[in-house]
């Protein structure tokens, strides 16, 4: 997993949502905006191509661990992109879009590979591949409120209301409106030009959105239990390691890497799982070895740490041998007591 300072998930929200400006609210106040309203997020670090093409839906099921061909103009679902090995490329929103074929979304930094990897595979078949990233971008909205704000800033008759669900609106600006989320709360996020971002920002923060420090959204994903890719996943892990299995089909034909899935289900598991970690001390840098009490050998790692301030205290997400993985088990992580837990984080945690 690549190192990432703590608490940073985007670029600054004052620089990346225009006139919206962080809100100074109290990040362990029971009413933020994460919490009881909706918060306005800088999702820059996701990028969008569009595939088209008479086999685009025979193709991406061939390549990816979503059921492709049951979408319905849209409907969406996650899904992962897998090598051979059956390791994990990445992780996708897959968004039906009709005739218009489909849009996937994945984190920026990792879009040319992806699409590389995908137009690798493009033999005979009737499939093209288009970067939106260059002129599009996406704004979210998250929270209990996050879909009320949505339709008041949009004019817009309904939001979708299944997870990937998409609606297009056309006001302040034309967007695509997806029912997603980047920290785990209730949220819709909107694919809009690069021209038209700052009246849709505009528009969401008139209707009631608050844009929060990225900290803050940061240790809210990591409460959730919410894994981000290169952080707390990589090319290094199996789909099972993750816990993603809402990513998969069980059971669908033939894709790039199902034998190796279907072979580590078969026979019952891994020998690693990512969990939780209750931190007795500071927030642990990534890569922080885990081992038990009074012992050296590595247990597992951790990926993300954070304090947080709901919880009042450090939180991690990590890898740990299944044989230590059990809730209440208590690790070593740095120097501090690292007592694994469930995700997502409940507030009866010791």
């Amino acid at each position: 997993m690549e190192p990432a300072a703590r608490g940073v998930v985007s670029r600054a929200l004052d620089l990346s949502l225009g006139a919206a400006t962080i809100a100074r609210v109290d990040p362990a106040a029971p009413d933020h905006p994460l919490r009881t309203g909706a918060a306005l997020l800088d999702l820059s670090e996701l990028g969008a191509f569009r595939v088209t093409g008479d086999d685009r839906v025979r193709f991406l099921n061939g390549m990816l661990t979503a059921n492709i061909p049951v979408l319905l103009p849209g409907a969406g679902c996650a899904a992962f992109q897998l090598d051979h090995k059956g390791h994990v490329l990445a992780l996708l929103d897959v968004l039906c879009r009709g005739d218009q074929g489909f849009v996937l979304a994945c984190e920026r930094a990792v879009l040319p590979q992806v699409m590389a990897g995908l137009v690798r595979y493009v033999i005979a078949d009737k499939v093209e591949l288009a970067d939106l990233s260059a002129d599009h971008g996406w704004v979210g909205v998250e929270g209990p409120r996050a879909c009320e704000v949505a339709l008041a800033a949009t004019g817009a008759a309904r939001m979708p209301s299944a997870p990937f669900g998409q609606v297009t609106v056309h006001a302040p600006v034309p967007a695509l409106a997806v029912r997603a989320t980047w920290s785990g709360a209730d949220g819709v996020r909107f694919l809009v030009s690069t021209g038209g971002r700052d009246a849709l920002v505009g528009a969401l923060a008139a209707a009631g959105a608050v844009a929060v420090d990225p900290s803050v959204v940061e240790a809210f994903r990591i409460e959730r239990g919410v894994p981000r890719h290169r952080r707390d996943f990589d090319e290094r892990n199996l789909v099972q390691e993750t816990g993603m299995l809402h990513a998969v089909a069980i059971g669908k034909g033939c894709y790039r890497g199902q034998e190796t899935f279907e072979r580590v289900r078969s026979r019952g598991g891994v020998n690693r799982v990512l969990a939780g970690l209750l931190i007795d001390g500071p927030p642990p840098a990534s890569g922080t070895a885990l081992t038990r009490e009074g012992e050296s050998r590595d247990v597992g790692f951790v990926t993300s740490s954070v304090r947080s301030p709901h919880f009042r205290r450090a939180l991690a997400l990590g890898y740990v041998r299944t044989a230590f993985a059990a809730p209440g088990t208590t690790l070593v992580a740095g120097g501090a007591a690292a007592i694994v837990a469930a995700l997502p984080f409940t507030p009866e945690i010791p």
